[in-house]
C-alpha cells in the first residue's frame, strides 16, 4: 500500500469527548441556574454521567421535577447539542496533522453525528485548517450514512483523489470505525483511548491493522508503513527483473515452465505479486530444468545474475548485493526459486514411502534455528534425530540421495507429479498429469507469464480457498524482519 492520505475520526481520536460533554454540561448548567436557581448542576449532571451515560437530563429533571419549558429535559438536550463548545485542540494532536501535512499526506476526517453539534466541534478545534476535506456522514442522507457504511469513504477518497488502498483510517471504535475493511482495503489504525466505546466488540469481528495508546504513536506507524511500502516497491520490481531474465532463457530455449506457489497464487488473485510476498517462484520438470541449467550459462555471462543451489532449491539471484535503504539484500533474498516437477508412482504406499525419505533427508539437511514450537512431541523426536543424522552426513551426499529419490520413477510412465522440492508443507502433494498439461499467459504486474490453464485445481489441492487472502495479522513479509535487524 502506498500511503498517500490520512483520514480521522473525530470523537475520542483527535480530541477526548468527554471535554465536549462537560463542555455541553456547563452550558445546560448555566440555564438551570438561570431558570430554576440550582446550584452545582454541572456536578450533578457529570455524576449521573459517569453512572450511566444515557437518559442523564431526563433522570435529572425527574430529580428534580423540572417541568418549565424553558429548561425541561426536552430543552437541556436542545441545548446541549446547540452550544458553542469550549473544547481546544491539544498541541499533539496539531503537531501529528501538521507533520503528516509536511510530509505530503492529504488529511479527512469522517465523523458520525448531529450536523449542527459536529460542524460546532470542528469549528472550536480550528479543523478546517488543518485538515483538507471533512465529512460530517449524516449530510449526505441521514442517519443510514453512519460507519461502517463505506459512501462516505467512497467520498473521501473521491475527494480527496486517492485510491482507497492508498488511505489510512485512524478512529477509536470497535463497533464501527474498522468494519470499513469488510469491503474496501483500507489500512485502518485504532487509537486505545478512555472513550465510551473502548470495551465494544468489533463489528463483524474486524480488528484494526495496528493499534496505538496515543495520536503522538501515528508518524512511527505511519515510517513503518512507508518502510514496508518502499520495500515492497524495491523487493517487486527486483523480483520482476528476474522473472522476466529467467522467461527469456525459457522462451529463447523453448523450455516449457510456469509461475509456482505463491508466485502463481499472486498472478490469480492479484494479477501480480502477493502485496506482502518478496521472492518469486517457477517450477518446471526435471527434464526441462536439467535442459535450463546446460543453458544458463551463456545468459548468465555480463549479466547481474547468478544461479544458486541452497539445500534441494536450485534458482537465479542477483550476483551482487541490491541496496535498499542502506541495507544490502543479497541474492539469499531477491531470488527466483526453480520447483522441479518429478513422477509419482501410481501406488499411493510406494508414494508415502519415498515422500517419507525425502522428508528425512529435508531434516537432515536442516540447519540453523529450528522453530521447535511448530511440532509436538512425535514431530520433535523425529526432527531432532533427522538433525542428529544430517550431522554425521555430508551436505553434498545428503544432495545427491535427494535427488536420486527425487527421480525415482522418472523412468516409467505415471498418471501424476510432485514437486520433489517443494516446501516441506507442500511436496507431499501429487498433481494429475492433466493439471500440469498445458500453459496460459496471464497478466503478471507490466508482463505475461505462463502460468499451468488449470490453475484452479492446483491451487485448491495447495490451499484450500485461495481467492481469500489470509487474516492481517498473517500478512507479512517473509525477509524483511531480517533485513530490518540487518539494518540497525
Amino acid at each position: 500500500m502506498n500511503v498517500k492520505a490520512v483520514v480521522f475520526d473525530l470523537d475520542d481520536t483527535l480530541y477526548n469527548e468527554n471535554d465536549y460533554v462537560r463542555s455541553g454540561f456547563a452550558a445546560v448548567a448555566a440555564e438551570i441556574l438561570n431558570v430554576y436557581g440550582i446550584e452545582n448542576s454541572e456536578k450533578e449532571l457529570w455524576a449521573l454521567y459517569e453512572e450511566d451515560n444515557k437518559c442523564v437530563f431526563d433522570r435529572f429533571a425527574d430529580k428534580h421535577c423540572l417541568t418549565d419549558p424553558n429548561c425541561d429535559a426536552a430543552r437541556m438536550i436542545e441545548i446541549y447539542r446547540e452550544h458553542k463548545p469550549d473544547i481546544t485542540l491539544s498541541d499533539e494532536v496539531k503537531q501529528v496533522l501538521i507533520g503528516l501535512r509536511d510530509k505530503g499526506y492529504k488529511l479527512g476526517i469522517i465523523t458520525d453525528g448531529r450536523p449542527s453539534a459536529q460542524r460546532a466541534k470542528i469549528a472550536s478545534l480550528g479543523l478546517e485548517l488543518l485538515v483538507d476535506i471533512i465529512i460530517v456522514t449524516d449530510e449526505l442522507g441521514g442517519i443510514q450514512y453512519r460507519k461502517p457504511n463505506i459512501t462516505a469513504f467512497d467520498t473521501m477518497s473521491k475527494d480527496l483523489c486517492v485510491e482507497a488502498d492508498n488511505i489510512v483510517y485512524v478512529g477509536d471504535n470497535p463497533a464501527k470505525d474498522f468494519a470499513v475493511k469488510k469491503y474496501l482495503p483500507i489500512n485502518t489504525i485504532m487509537v486505545r483511548g478512555n472513550g465510551l466505546y473502548k470495551n465494544e466488540p468489533f463489528a463483524d469481528g474486524i480488528e484494526p491493522d495496528h493499534i496505538i495508546n496515543a495520536i503522538s504513536e501515528l508518524p512511527d506507524v505511519m515510517e513503518k508503513l512507508t518502510f514496508d511500502e518502499r520495500y515492497r516497491s524495491f523487493a517487486h520490481s527486483k523480483l520482476l527483473e528476474l522473472l522476466k531474465f529467467v522467461d527469456n532463457i525459457c522462451r529463447e530455449e523453448n523450455i516449457p515452465y510456469s509461475l509456482a506457489g505463491g508466485t502463481l497464487l499472486g498472478a490469480v488473485r492479484h494479477n501480480g505479486f502477493i502485496p506482502w510476498d518478496d521472492d518469486a517462484d517457477v517450477v518446471m520438470t526435471r527434464e526441462n530444468f536439467d535442459k535450463f541449467r546446460s543453458v544458463c550459462d551463456k545468459y548468465l555471462d555480463g549479466s547481474e545474475f547468478t544461479m544458486f543451489n541452497h539445500d534441494r532449491v536450485d534458482g537465479v539471484a542477483y550476483k551482487q548485493a541490491q541496496d535498499f535503504d542502506g541495507i544490502p539484500v543479497d541474492g539469499g533474498y531477491l531470488c527466483c526459486d526453480i520447483f522441479t516437477l518429478d513422477n509419482v508412482p501410481d501406488d499411493d504406499r510406494a508414494f508415502r514411502k519415498q515422500v517419507f525419505g525425502l522428508k528425512k533427508l529435508q531434516g537432515m539437511m536442516k540447519r540453523g534455528k529450528t522453530e521447535w514450537k511448530k511440532y509436538n512431541l512425535k514431530g520433535k523426536i523425529l526432527v531432532f534425530g533427522t538433525l542428529v543424522l544430517g550431522m554425521f552426513t555430508s551436505k553434498k551426499r545428503m544432495l545427491k540421495k535427494y535427488t536420486e529419490l527425487s527421480v525415482k520413477y522418472n523412468n516409467i510412465v505415471t498418471k501424476r507429479k510432485f514437486i520433489s522440492n517443494d516446501v516441506y508443507s507442500m511436496f507431499d502433494i501429487p498433481y494429475d498429469n492433466e493439471i500440469l498439461a498445458d500453459t496460459v499467459y496471464h497478466d503478471f504486474e507490466t508482463e505475461k507469464f505462463p502460468i499451468f490453464a488449470h490453475y484452479d485445481k492446483m491451487l485448491t489441492l495447495m490451499y484450500g480457498d485461495y481467492m481469500t487472502p489470509p487474516p492481517v495479522e498473517q500478512q507479512k513479509f517473509m525477509h524483511l524482519p531480517r533485513l530490518e535487524r540487518n539494518g540497525k
